[in-house]
């Protein structure tokens, strides 16, 4: 794993998501983890950043077969130029523009 960028998920203390720098994986993590919650294959180049960002409304999680469910939208830019936002309650893409 090589991480190379990461953001607090405001909606749940200590979780929070990393991308990775090779293969455009997105992860979420509980610090009380030693691995991810979830790995998501997002694009096939790795991330140059994410941001979390912030709700309107109240942010929520939720537990659906043991695992727990952000409700966040996560802004992701990609090395190859890609932007897009990634909504991860839905697991899609609100916005996505590949370059």
């Amino acid at each position: 794993v090589s991480i190379k960028c990461v953001a607090w998920l405001t909606e749940a203390p200590g979780a929070f998501v990393t991308g990775d720098s090779e293969a455009g994986v997105l992860r979420i993590w509980i610090v009380s983890k030693e691995k991810p919650e979830e790995s998501l294959r997002l694009k096939q180049v790795g991330f140059k950043a994410v941001c979390v960002l912030p709700s309107e409304s109240v942010a929520t999680t939720k537990e659906v077969k043991g695992k727990v469910k952000f409700s966040s939208r996560v802004i992701c830019l990609f090395f190859d130029g890609g932007v897009g936002v990634y909504n991860l309650r839905n697991s899609s893409w609100d916005f996505l523009r590949n370059m």
